[in-house]
């Protein structure tokens, strides 16, 4: 029996900035490989978190599989309002909502966001609370120089409340 409430689909894709084709790491075992990046050009394919992902975990990873890419636009694009986002996109957070604020401003009502450095976490503090959104929680993420590199040990998380809802 339905009660008109529409809950939702599940769509297989990586979410990005733009539609496209994203490439995503599909490890042998997921349940061994955790923070799997996706790659939204060729050229992102050994550069940058993705390439670090991908040599770190090669033993790991049977395949680099092209998906579809979906923004957020398309995603919301038949609902007048969404109660909950959660968002754990491997540190892409700050540019995805950096590219969509308008639209979540408008229509979501709150967001769970998962943090991985604390770049993303103060660019996310300030985009979020200068477009009238209240932080109602705060988790922040543990990073720690391995190699002369910073390297997250505990992903961070936020969780925002719209204001105008």
């Amino acid at each position: 029996m339905s009660c008109g409430i529409d809950v939702g689909k599940i769509v297989h894709g990586a979410i990005g900035v733009n539609d496209g084709q994203a490439l995503f790491p599909k490890a042998n075992n997921a349940s061994c490989v955790y923070g799997g990046v996706a790659a939204f050009s060729d050229e992102e394919q050994h550069t940058g978190a993705f390439g670090d992902f991908t040599a770190g975990y090669s033993t790991l990873i049977e395949e680099v599989e092209r998906v579809p890419s979906y923004s957020l636009t398309s995603l919301m694009q038949d609902f007048a309002h969404v109660d909950l986002i959660h968002c754990d996109i491997q540190g892409g957070e700050g540019d995805l909502f950096a590219n969509t604020i308008d639209l979540v401003s408008a229509k979501v009502k709150r967001i769970v966001v998962g943090t991985h450095s604390f770049k993303v976490e103060r660019h996310l503090a300030c985009l979020f609370a200068k477009n009238d959104w209240d932080l109602e929680g705060i988790d922040a993420c543990e990073m720690r120089e391995e190699s002369g590199r910073s390297v997250t040990v505990h992903d961070g998380v936020q969780v925002w409340r719209n204001r105008r809802f």
